[in-house]
């Protein structure tokens, strides 16, 4: 596994443990992390976890792209996918 496909998986994960604590009503001791993502933000600049790339989408008004990304993101539903994306969009 290369320097990139590692950083995508730690993203990934982080975005599932996110989803989790979401999910149980529990603040993510992720959300306030200084851990930098590959994009070299902050996780805590990420709203609720999301990837840069489905924060892009979603600013870009194209819901449906970030409800894909972030199942590839993440490995989520659908159904979790298309929530997980409203709630951001209401964030953003």
């Amino acid at each position: 596994m290369n320097e990139r496909e590692q950083e995508l998986r730690i993203q990934r994960l982080e975005a599932a443990v996110n989803e989790i604590y979401r999910l149980l009503e529990m603040p993510s001791p992720l959300s306030h992390s200084s851990a930098l993502t590959d994009a070299g933000h902050t996780a805590s600049a990420n709203p609720m976890g999301a990837s840069d790339e489905v924060i892009e989408w979603v600013r870009a008004g194209k819901k449906i792209r970030a409800i894909k990304q972030h199942r590839e993101d993440t490995g989520v539903g659908l159904a979790e996918a298309k929530e997980f994306v409203d709630r951001l969009d209401r964030q953003v």
